[in-house]
C-alpha cells in the first residue's frame, strides 16, 4: 500500500462512507461489550485495525529473532 504517489488506494465517497460505518459499528460493539456508553479512541483504533486486517491492507506477524550483529540500541527488545 502506498500513501503517496501513483499507487495510492483510492476509494469513492460511497466506499469511504461504507468503511466508516463498518468501523463505527464495530467500535460501538467493542465499547458496549466493555460496558462503556461512548466510543473512545481505543475502540476506534481496534476497529480500524480490524478493518485493515480484514482487507489485507496490513499484516501483523510475531517478531522473529534479531540479528546478533545489530547494535543493541537499534533493537526493540
Amino acid at each position: 500500500m502506498t500513501y503517496f504517489g501513483d499507487n495510492r488506494i483510492r476509494y469513492s465517497k460511497r466506499q469511504r462512507r461504507s468503511i466508516f460505518v463498518w468501523i463505527r459499528d464495530l467500535a460501538s460493539e467493542i465499547a458496549s461489550r466493555a460496558g462503556k456508553s461512548k466510543i473512545t479512541n481505543v475502540e476506534w483504533r481496534v476497529a480500524a485495525k480490524q478493518w485493515l486486517l480484514k482487507n489485507d491492507l496490513i499484516k501483523i506477524e510475531k517478531a522473529g529473532n534479531v540479528s546478533p550483529y545489530l547494535d543493541r540500541k537499534l533493537c526493540h527488545n
